[in-house]
């Protein structure tokens, strides 16, 4: 058996030692926690400010429906 020297072990080649696997590069980090919180809250308090302007639109079309129907109704037991 032939003992190979400290630079023949160490070599890389065809006939010599395959080097060591490189490892995978690493994924980025998450945000933490903090911003995730951040962003929750600005989401939140957009889609907030969103209904805050939308509500009073659908509030008088459901005013204006019921109203409709409540002539309806009157006119129907009018005409009976």
């Amino acid at each position: 058996m032939i003992l190979k020297s400290d630079n023949e072990r160490h070599s890389y080649g065809p006939d010599k030692l395959v080097p060591p696997a490189r490892q995978p590069a690493s994924q980025p980090a998450s945000p933490p926690a903090f911003a995730n919180l951040i962003t929750s809250f600005f989401l939140r308090k957009t889609w907030f400010k969103t209904w805050l302007k939308i509500i009073p639109d659908l509030v008088k079309d459901v005013l204006a429906m019921a109203h409709t129907v409540s002539e309806s109704l009157e006119q129907q037991l009018n005409f009976s």
